[in-house]
């Protein structure tokens, strides 16, 4: 299937990769009843007090510096309206930074960013239906590009199965393609590791209905 590859992802897929991470799903799906869904989002970091938090540091800085200058007595080079100026321009700075994706990130915490990470891969495993499969077994690789963060979800139906543990590996093989910039290798490696995980708990039977399609998702 051919499938439009954002600008954002363009630097580490494109078609060909594309094809490879479907006919992957294609050739793991003949090995097991799962549902194996890839799926890309661009970021799931959302900080509602990045802006603020930006414009405190942004004055700060104006203030230490403007205290620096008094220390030093430079204080009469300058002026009341160059530190306003100054302290006005770093406010209106701080804020588009914190507003910004780029600030997004810098200013938000590795342990909420893993979090929100996690409830935007719980949030699409449930868009993509994959709740809905025969017997439960759906299983979405997951992956947040901006944070170069992956989760790996799976349905009631394989989770009685498999302890979460056993998906560290595929976990680490989409993690890895998505820091080298090599999404379809580490996709790949990912499919073919969670068909033999898949293989010795729901293996494909007879009559086996392809419910959900096999090509990569990719969600702005």
């Amino acid at each position: 299937m051919v499938i439009k590859i954002p600008s954002w992802l363009s630097s580490a897929l494109d078609q060909t990769g594309a094809d490879l991470i479907e006919k992957s799903v294609k050739e793991a799906e003949k090995k097991t009843a799962g549902e194996i869904v890839p799926l890309i989002v661009q970021g799931s970091t959302i900080n509602a007090s990045a802006p603020l938090l930006a414009v405190f540091i942004a004055g700060f800085l104006v203030l230490a510096l403007k205290h620096g200058f008094w220390l030093y007595d430079l204080s009469d080079y300058t002026s009341v309206w160059f530190w306003l100026a100054l302290f006005a321009a770093a406010v209106g700075g701080g804020f588009a930074f914190g507003m910004s994706r780029l600030g997004q990130m810098v200013l938000t915490p590795r342990y909420e960013k893993r979090r929100q990470v996690q409830q935007r891969a719980l949030l699409e495993f449930y868009e993509a239906k994959l709740n809905h499969t025969t017997g439960s077994t759906g299983i979405l690789l997951f992956i947040s590009w901006r944070e170069r963060q992956a989760f790996v979800l799976a349905d009631e139906g394989i989770a009685k199965h498999c302890q979460p543990t056993v998906f560290k590996d595929v976990a680490q093989a989409l993690v890895q393609g998505a820091k080298e910039g090599q999404l379809a290798k580490g996709y790949a490696q990912a499919i073919a590791l969670s068909a033999d995980i898949l293989a010795k708990h729901i293996p494909i039977q007879t009559g086996d209905l392809n419910e959900l399609k096999d090509y990569l998702r990719i969600v702005d």
